[in-house]
């Protein structure tokens, strides 16, 4: 009797739960309400990143270490420039990594499709990288958007690097 009972209480919440009006597609529209986030092109290429991926900086103290590992300009005096400056009270950076290159020069340009917020996360999308045929110098091709600092994860789609 007691397992009669116990299965007719599951039954109830199940089917009290599944009382909606909202079809299934209507649940993953209202969980994905994109808002289109403005960010701005920093410049990257003074940075010299071996490895290929992607890298959030929400603080000063790891753009500094990033500053400090990777930065590659320095003035006539021999010392390092400064890197970007960032205001991290209010912005974050979102850098994409292209690891170092010897067989073609990449172009970058058109690389950031799209950058929005979602309820759950920020997403960036990616477009293919365009190479610009043989080259001989070697690169380290990156790009680095400067946005409004959030603490929602950041999620790549695209052609994003390893």
């Amino acid at each position: 009797m007691k397992s009669q009972y116990l299965i007719f209480l599951v039954l109830a919440a199940i089917s009290g739960s599944c009382n909606t009006n909202k079809t299934p597609l209507q649940f993953e529209t209202d969980n994905m309400q994109e808002t289109p986030l403005q960010y701005e092109i920093i410049g990257s290429d003074g940075f010299h990143v071996d490895s290929s991926g992607t890298q959030i900086y929400r603080d000063q103290g790891e753009w500094t270490l990033l500053w400090e590992k990777n930065w590659s300009i320095f003035n006539s005096s021999g010392e390092k420039t400064s890197p970007p400056s960032i205001d991290f009270s209010e912005n974050m950076v979102i850098a994409i990594f292209y690891g170092k290159q010897s067989s073609a020069c990449q172009n970058l340009d058109d690389i950031i499709r799209s950058v929005s917020k979602k309820s759950d996360r920020l997403e960036v999308e990616l477009g293919v990288v365009n190479l610009e045929g043989p080259c001989d110098a070697i690169s380290w091709p990156s790009i680095m958007l400067k946005v409004e600092k959030s603490d929602l994860p950041v999620m790549f789609i695209g052609d994003v690097p390893d």
